[in-house]
Parts: structure tokens; sequence; C-alpha cells
């Protein structure tokens, strides 16, 4: 007997037992083991199956996983991988006569279990500057060739290119990367380093197609013993607009309002469509109160400008009154400062105040910086981020971009903030 729980819905930690394997994750895997591709690009948004493909075809023991963040550097990730296969370094410091602190020594070492199951040290001589002398003691240490860095957007940009040029010196101690971002266009690590053309395989997560996600109810309902009527079955994929997490969720909310939390018996058939429009609202209301929950923080950043309101809100507001381009594209920095800054001037004539400066270098760094921050607090998973190459704000959420898809929705958003 199954429990829908885990047939339909989201689960941080495992995969769902309708997941099913797309061509484009047997192209993936196919990559892994093709010696001609030195580095395997996954972009998309989130909640677009990135994280089910690694569960799936990557299990943790076969690969080494950093995780990317603002204000790291090369050497940050270098530890943060070496740390993953039992190499930490020690500080430790030396006193002068009066007590002063006059060098700080670093030591690498292994960890490893001795025979009798004592943890012993084994000294590591690594230049942690050195891209080929980190590889090199990776090799020696860990069995594993293939290094995964999540979230490689958030990284800033020289540390984005060291790390593209490191992969070359990666390459010949037999390393392979995965790099995992939520950019929207082919070529983005070639941008970094162009040495990498010719060797680089990329795969964009974005949207599922009809027969995906059909291929996703057809293996989910026989577990649990239910049948869906045509009509039923195409109202669900229509409303998930391509996109599998919210078919996942809205397949699960429609089951629950037919009172199936478990295998069938016998054989039950639904064609109530209705059923379907009702939990699609819900779902819908949910989301939307999410999302309004994950922006508010944003809005109180950076200094009070007009109305009582922060600089942070004026941006929010001025992206929100945006087109249905800026939610899907991105919009411009540029453009957002200019609408940002009448917005608030117009507000300040009507209100007859004289608004402070907003200069660009303080736009730039609450859009580069504190709202990253702020969205990130608690491990969370930020919705909009900034895109430093096409520098723009975008949406990196599906389902920010599902609640915003409408002039109506976003309306709607910019009264509730």
């Amino acid at each position: 007997m199954a429990e829908l729980r885990d047939v339909f819905g989201l689960n941080r930690y495992a995969n769902p037992l309708s997941y099913v394997v797309r061509p484009i994750e047997r192209r993936f895997i196919s990559c892994l083991s093709d010696n001609s591709v030195v580095a395997i690009v996954i972009y998309g948004m989130s909640k677009q199956g990135k994280t089910s493909l690694l569960r799936h075809a990557l299990p943790e023991k076969k690969h080494i996983l950093a995780q990317g963040n603002r204000g790291i550097d090369t050497e940050s990730i270098f530890r943060a991988i070496l740390n993953k296969c039992g190499i930490r370094q020690e500080v430790s410091q030396t006193f002068g006569g009066r007590g002063d602190i006059t060098a700080k020594i670093g030591e690498w070492f292994k960890v490893k279990l001795g025979a009798k199951g004592e943890m012993t040290r084994e000294p590591v001589a690594i230049d942690i500057g050195n891209a080929d002398s980190v590889a090199e003691v990776l090799a020696n240490a860990d069995d594993r060739r293939i290094i995964v860095i999540d979230n490689f957007h958030y990284i800033n940009l020289e540390t984005q290119s060291e790390i593209s040029t490191a992969i070359r010196s990666f390459e010949t101690h037999g390393f392979k990367f995965v790099i995992i971002g939520t950019w929207n266009e082919e070529g983005y690590l070639q941008s970094h380093n162009n040495d990498l053309s010719g060797t680089v395989r990329e795969f964009s997560f974005d949207e599922w197609d009809f027969a995906d996600l059909k291929s996703v109810l057809d293996k989910g309902l026989p577990l649990l013993n239910v049948s869906l009527t045509g009509p039923v079955r195409q109202s669900l994929i229509d409303r998930s607009l391509k996109n599998v997490a919210l078919l996942q969720e809205l397949t699960k909310d429609y089951l629950t309002l037919q009172r199936v939390d478990a295998t069938c018996e016998p054989l039950r058939e639904f064609s109530d469509v209705d059923g379907v429009t009702t939990v699609a609202q819900d779902l819908e209301e949910r989301l939307f109160n999410d999302i309004v929950k994950l922006l508010l923080p944003v809005t109180h950043i950076g200094n009070p400008y007009v109305g009582g309101k922060s600089r942070s809100w004026w941006m929010l507001y001025a992206f929100l009154g945006g087109k249905h381009g800026d939610i899907v594209r991105g919009m411009a920095q540029d453009a957002l400062y200019k609408v940002t800054t009448e917005l608030a001037s117009k507000k300040a004539r009507e209100l007859k105040v004289n608004p402070d400066d907003f200069t660009m270098a303080d736009f730039m760094g609450l859009l580069r910086h504190h709202w990253h921050q702020e969205q990130t607090k608690n491990q969370k998973t930020p919705v909009l981020a900034y895109h430093d190459v096409n520098r723009s704000l975008v949406v990196v959420d599906a389902y920010t971009k599902f609640v915003l898809r409408t002039q109506e929705l976003r309306s709607r958003m910019r009264a509730a903030i």
C-alpha cells in the first residue's frame, strides 16, 4: 500500500514515487561518463526538478557538493570541497614576549581511521590558492570525481571566473564539474572562460512538456489504484503551466479533496473537473500568501525614502508594476532604477516633501547584496535575484513566477506589500 504523500507532492529529502526519468535526464547521465565533457551546466528556475535530478541520477556518495553564496571567494569553495573529503586546516597561533600574537600557522591534515578504530591525522601539503594543488590533493584523498557547485549564480563574478578557469586544472586530475544556476540562457559558463567552449554540455529544466507531465500521472496514479478521466488529467496538466512541482501539488490536493490518502481498494475513478478548479484556486491563494511572507522582509531593507516606505519597498513596488516580460525575462537595472525614482518622486510631489537622494550605488547595493542576504536567512531559497550578466532583477522561483503571471495578481501583490 502506498501513501498519497509519498506518491504525489513535494519532499525536501526524497523524490515522490511518481518521479519519472525524462529524456533530458538520460542525456545528463550519458554526459557523466563522457570523457569529452569537462563541465555539465544545469540551469533554470527553482522547483523544476534540478534537485530531484541530482538525488536520482547522482547520489551523494558519488559526488562532492559545494554551495555557492554571495561573498565567498574561490579559496572558501576549495576549503568546503576539501572538508567534504576529510581534509581540514588547523590554525595555531604563536605569541611574542608580551603575549601578542606574532603569527598564525595553518596546517592541513587528512583525518584517517586507524587499524584499531582510532582517529589519526596525516599531514597534507597543499597550496589552497592553487587550483592544481587542490585538485591533486583531492584526487589522492577521495575516489569521487564529480564536483557539484549549486547556486553558482550567487557567487560574485570574479569568483565565478576563477572557478571557471580552475575547472581545466581539475580536469587534468580526472574531475568533472556539474554547475547549477538559475540563469535562463546558454553559454553562461563559457562567458567566464572561452577555453571551455566545446567541452560543456548544458541542460535547461525550465519547462516540462505535455508528455513528461502525463508520464508523472501515468506512474503515480496506478500506485494509488486511482483513475482520472481525460478531462481531469488535461485540466491538471494545463493548470500546472509546464511546472512539475505545481502538477505534484495540484494532484495531491485534488486526490485529498476526493478523500484519497492511500492505495484504494477497489479501483476508484474520478471525473470531477470542477474539483481541479477548486484546488487550483486554493493553491494559488496559498502560494500568493507564501510569496507575500517571503517578500515582506525585503520591503523593510534600506533607509526610509518617501511616504514612510523604504527604498527597497519602492524598488519592489516598481518591479511588480512592470509588464509581463519583466517577470518572464527580468527587469533591467537601469529601467528599474528609473521607474523606482520616478514613482517615488511623483509621490513626494503629492505629499509636498523632498525625497532623500537615492544614488545608483545605493540602489545596486540593495539589489545585489542586501536583498539576497535577507531572502537567504535561515537557509531559505531566494525568489528574486540580481542577474550579474544580464544586469537585471529576475524571478528565480517557479512558484513566484506562477503567482505573478497576471496583471491582476501583480496588482494584488502590490497592495499586499
